[in-house]
Formats: structure tokens, C-alpha cells, sequence
């Protein structure tokens, strides 16, 4: 694994099969910063034609704060290269997982080249296939 930017509430390494990992450690707004932070740094320095493949779980005892992440993810859309095609997975445990989230989903995967699946945090190899597929 090779560590790219160790946050204070958000972790992200760059996996040996490509998959750049972010861990929340915290539920704040700070975190879900320093992600969609990392985000747009990594989608603007992939080479044209790549895909970003994101596994995100987190850690933290309490889900990250939802309006603040879709608003984040609004602004992301409008910020991140414009040709980028990005697929996110979230690792989540059952309790923090919200009807709205869905919502949210279809919205961003609305805008170019992004794709996003949700998995039970004990599926992480599935997880992580999904990922790697070619689509």
C-alpha cells in the first residue's frame, strides 16, 4: 500500500491494485472536507482515459454529517475535471445507512463518468471487484 494524504479526520492511501482507500475517522464537517479535498486532487491528477476507483468506510462511531456531504458532493461535480470518469464504493454499516442516500446517488451518478454502489462493511472483497470491473 502506498500512503498519499494522511488527514487528521479522513485517511486515504492509494491500494497496490489502484483503489485509493479513504477512512473517515471522524463524523464532521472537517472529514467529509479533507475527502471531497483528496477527491479532487486525485481525479485531477489521473492520466485522461483512467478511471478513480474510491473505496470509502468509515471508522467513526457516528454517520458523517449527510446535508453538509451532499452539498460538498454538488460542489465537487462543478469543480472536478471535466472529463473524469470516477467510480466511488461506500463500505457502511447497517444503522448509518439512510433512504436519502439513494437520492444523492442517483444525482451524482447524473454527471459524467461517475458510478456508485453501496456494500454492507463486511463485503469489502465484493467491494473491491465492483471496483475493478471494467463496468
Amino acid at each position: 500500500m502506498i500512503e498519499v494524504n494522511s488527514g487528521s479526520c479522513c485517511r486515504h492511501r492509494q491500494l497496490h491494485n489502484g483503489i485509493h482507500e479513504f477512512v473517515f475517522t471522524q463524523a464532521s464537517r472537517e472529514a467529509v472536507d479533507e475527502w471531497f479535498s483528496c477527491l479532487l486532487q486525485t481525479t485531477a491528477a489521473a492520466a485522461p482515459g483512467t478511471v478513480t476507483r474510491c473505496l470509502v468506510l468509515s471508522i467513526a462511531p457516528d454517520p458523517l454529517p449527510v446535508a453538509y456531504f451532499f452539498k460538498r458532493a454538488q460542489y465537487w461535480v462543478r469543480q472536478a475535471p471535466p472529463v473524469r470518469q470516477t467510480r466511488v464504493c461506500f463500505l457502511h454499516r447497517s444503522e448509518f445507512m439512510y433512504p436519502h442516500v439513494k437520492s444523492f446517488v442517483r444525482a451524482w451518478q447524473l454527471s459524467y463518468g461517475n458510478a456508485v454502489q453501496f456494500f454492507a462493511a463486511g463485503q469489502r472483497d465484493e467491494a473491491e471487484r465492483w471496483l475493478l470491473a471494467e463496468r
